[in-house]
C-alpha cells in the first residue's frame, strides 16, 4: 500500500529544487572580499571590473598609517582578506604570525612584476608579500610661494615657513626624516638620537599647518600651505591641476616605501584574495592604476609609459641614496612615545 501519495513526492521534489537554488544563490552571494588599503591607490573602475568579471563583491576600507593597519588586524584578524602593508610592517606582521603565506601557483601574473621589486630585505623570498607600488617621500613646494631651491630637510625648520608646512601623518616617516636631518640613520635605534629627533620635531611645530596622509596636497592647492613633506605622487597629482609644484630630492636622499599585497593569517577567503591579487597584477589592470595614481608600480609593462617621469622614476643615483624603513624592534616603543608627545 502507498502511504505517501504521489503529489507529496512532487511537492517534496519541488521543495528540494527550491532549496538547492536558494543555497546556490546564497553561496554565490557569499563570494566577497574585504580589502584594507591606503587612500588613492586603486580606482573605483578597477574594483567594479573585478566584480563584473568574478562576481566577487568587494568591501573596501582605508587606513592612514602602518601602525593603524597593524592595530586593526591585531584587533580583528578575520575581518580583512587583502591588505597593503609597507616594507617594515611586512617584517613586523610576519614575525608576529599575522600574515598567511602567499600561494604563488595561484598568482601566475607574478611574472609581470619587475625583478627590482622582488626579494627585498623585509621578505627575501616573498613568502608573505608581493610588491605593488614604490613611493618616494621628500619635500614638495609651491613655486609661486617658495622661490629658494630646497636642498635639505633642514630647510623645513626655517622661520619663514611658520604655519606653512604640511607633514605626512606617519610616525616612522616623519621621525625618520628628522633623524636624517640630524645626520643619523632613518632607522636609528639609539635612544639618545631618537630623543634629539623628538626635540628637533618639537621645534618644527610652529611651522606645521597640519598633519595629513589622506590628502596633503589639498592644503597646497588651496594656498593654505607652501611646503609639504609628502609622497612624490602628491606633487604629480597637484601638477595635473596647476603646474606650479616642484618635488625636491634633497641631499639626504628620499625615504622609500614599498607597499605590498598581503593576506592576513586569519582571512577566511584565501581563494578570493589570491584571485584579487592576480587580477591587479594583470598588465591591462596595472596600466589603469598607473594612469590614475602616479606611483612607481611594480608591474613592468605598466611602468613603461611613465619611465621618463623623473619624479616617479628618479635616476638610480637618487634611489641609491634612498632609505627604506626597517623594523626597529626594541626601539619601537620609543618611536611611539615620541610621536605621542609631538602630536599632543
Amino acid at each position: 500500500m502507498n502511504f505517501f501519495p504521489q503529489k507529496h513526492f512532487r511537492l517534496l521534489r519541488i521543495t528540494l529544487i527550491i532549496s538547492i537554488c536558494i543555497f546556490a544563490s546564497c553561496k554565490k552571494q557569499d563570494r566577497e572580499l574585504n580589502v584594507l588599503n591606503w587612500a588613492e591607490y586603486i580606482p573605483d573602475e578597477v574594483l567594479q571590473q573585478f566584480k563584473e568579471e568574478t562576481g566577487i563583491q568587494i568591501r573596501y576600507s582605508i587606513f592612514s598609517s602602518n601602525e593603524e593597519l597593524f592595530a586593526r588586524i591585531k584587533a580583528s584578524p578575520e575581518t580583512y582578506d587583502v591588505i597593503f602593508p609597507s616594507d617594515y610592517m611586512v617584517s613586523i606582521m610576519s614575525e608576529n604570525n599575522m600574515l598567511a603565506k602567499i600561494h604563488k601557483p595561484d598568482i601566475p601574473n607574478i611574472k609581470h612584476i619587475h625583478d627590482d621589486y622582488l626579494i627585498l630585505s623585509f621578505d627575501r623570498e616573498n613568502l608573505y608579500s608581493l610588491p605593488f607600488m614604490r613611493l618616494q617621500a621628500s619635500i614638495m613646494s609651491n613655486t609661486n610661494k617658495v622661490k629658494e631651491n630646497i636642498v635639505s630637510y633642514s630647510d623645513l625648520w626655517k622661520p619663514q615657513y611658520k604655519n606653512k608646512i604640511v607633514l605626512l601623518d606617519d610616525q616612522r616617516i616623519i621621525i625618520g626624516m628628522t633623524l636624517l636631518s640630524l645626520g643619523f640613520p632613518a632607522n636609528d635605534r639609539n635612544p639618545e638620537h631618537i630623543d634629539k629627533a623628538k626635540h628637533r620635531l618639537l621645534l618644527l611645530n610652529e611651522n606645521i599647518r597640519a598633519y595629513s596622509s589622506d590628502n596633503p596636497r589639498g592644503l597646497l592647492l588651496s594656498n593654505e600651505a607652501d611646503l609639504a613633506f609628502v609622497w612624490h605622487g602628491e606633487a604629480v597629482l597637484a601638477n595635473r591641476i596647476e603646474n606650479v609644484y616642484r618635488f625636491h630630492y634633497t641631499e639626504e636622499g628620499p625615504i622609500l616605501q614599498m607597499d605590498n599585497f598581503a593576506i592576513p593569517a586569519g582571512s577566511l577567503r584565501s581563494r578570493e584574495a589570491h584571485e584579487f591579487i592576480n587580477f591587479i597584477l594583470r598588465p591591462d589592470i596595472a596600466k589603469k592604476i598607473a594612469d590614475t595614481f602616479p606611483y612607481a608600480i611594480a608591474n613592468k609593462e605598466a611602468s613603461l609609459k611613465y619611465i621618463n617621469d623623473k619624479i616617479t622614476y628618479p635616476d638610480k643615483e637618487i634611489l641609491n641614496k634612498g632609505h627604506y624603513l626597517e623594523n626597529v624592534y626594541e626601539a619601537a616603543p620609543l618611536y611611539d612615545r615620541v610621536w605621542s608627545e609631538i602630536k599632543r
